[in-house]
């Protein structure tokens, strides 16, 4: 017979029953302890996760609020950085194709004047290029087609 069960054989009852709570009692604090721990990271993990899922759908103004004072605050405040980066950046890229779209909308209202320019100038051409009758021509320049 090994020397651990010679010496639990020894012990009396009592002493026996003292060590199996004893044991227990570390064993349920143990299990204990590990919940308590885990319900303290599944909260801010949960907290990320939305967080992480909100940004990720284009909302921005998403902020994580995850104060544990540890590395999962600190991705938190990562991610919260990130976000106000991103809308920073988006909100430059807005203005600039705001800015943008005034510009070619004045430049297409330049190109059709310039068009409008450019067709009165062809029927006058069309009209000096098609008659010797200076009558003819100067009314064509006096009353074009693209003024009535």
């Amino acid at each position: 017979m090994s020397r651990f069960a010679v010496s639990v054989m020894s012990l009396s009852g009592s002493t026996v029953m003292t060590c199996v709570v004893i044991r227990f009692d570390v064993g349920f604090g143990a299990v204990l302890a590990g919940m308590f721990l885990a319900g303290r990271m599944v909260g801010p993990i949960q907290a990320l996760r939305l967080g992480a899922a909100r940004l990720g759908s284009g909302d921005l103004s998403q902020r994580i609020a995850v104060k544990t004072g540890d590395e999962l605050e600190a991705l938190a405040d990562q991610f919260n950085a990130m976000a106000g980066q991103l809308q920073e950046s988006y909100s430059g890229l807005e203005k600039k194709v705001e800015e943008r779209t005034h510009e070619l909308e004045t430049r297409s209202r330049e190109l059709a004047q310039s068009v409008g320019e450019l067709r009165a100038l062809g029927e006058v051409t069309q009209a000096v290029n098609s008659t010797l009758d200076l009558a003819t021509v100067l009314s064509t320049i006096v009353a074009p087609s693209w003024l009535t």
